[in-house]
């Protein structure tokens, strides 16, 4: 006679199996990107890696047919299952050249989006603001999708007294501009430091969850 928690646990092995095959099917990244990572970022890494098994930073993904190639900020893999979940934060700005980036009237990041749910990876996109204010919920966040896909809840449960994190609106190129004229990012990075308000290539304020399997 089988317990529940047995049931549950050939149920996460089949469920693990099944995705298994499916990310067989996963784009690799070739390489480490050589874009300039930011220092809230950097402390980003660390929690990250404090609650998930499989964590690679600048990761680079070759473009068929073309000479260029996206960076990720961060990939977290669920080794169980092989999903993959490609992490972003996003600015709403360039640091030096004060250029608006990931904004909602823009289809740039929904192009770069649609191909990596084509190379089978969820996306999940924070606001920088978010990363740096609230790393343990945007954590939660990540545990959250993997609980839904996988049904594994054990990243969760390490997560479960930790707040829920907010959601914020997108957004537009002429709010970003706003943002970029009263140095808006320095209200939140301002522990880290001028230096760490630094053009980057990256790559649609969230928090996103955008998966296709």
């Amino acid at each position: 006679m089988q317990t529940i928690s047995q049931t549950v646990k050939i149920d996460l092995q089949h469920r693990n199996r099944s995705l298994k095959d499916l990310m067989s099917l996963r784009v690799s990244s070739t390489g480490t990107s050589q874009a300039r990572q930011g220092v809230s970022e950097k402390r980003f890494l660390q929690y990250l890696q404090r609650y998930f098994q499989e964590v690679l930073q600048a990761a680079e993904f070759e473009i068929s047919l073309s000479r260029r190639s996206y960076s990720a900020d961060f990939i977290v893999i669920h080794t169980p299952s092989g999903i993959g979940i490609d992490v972003e934060i996003d600015e709403p700005y360039a640091g030096k050249s004060k250029k608006p980036t990931h904004c909602c009237d823009v289809d740039r990041d929904m192009r770069r989006n649609q191909l990596f749910l084509e190379w089978n990876w969820i996306v999940v996109r924070f606001t920088e603001k978010q990363a740096v204010q609230a790393p343990l919920s945007c954590c939660k966040f990540v545990a959250r999708a993997i609980a839904e896909v996988t049904g594994d809840r054990s990243f969760l449960e390490q997560l479960k007294t930790e707040p829920d994190l907010l959601s914020v609106k997108p957004w537009t190129t002429r709010e970003a501009r706003a943002m970029a004229k009263s140095n808006y990012r320095l209200t939140y990075l301002g522990k880290f430091g001028a230096d760490s308000v630094c053009d980057r290539v990256s790559s649609e304020p969230s928090p996103t969850l955008i998966k296709k399997f």
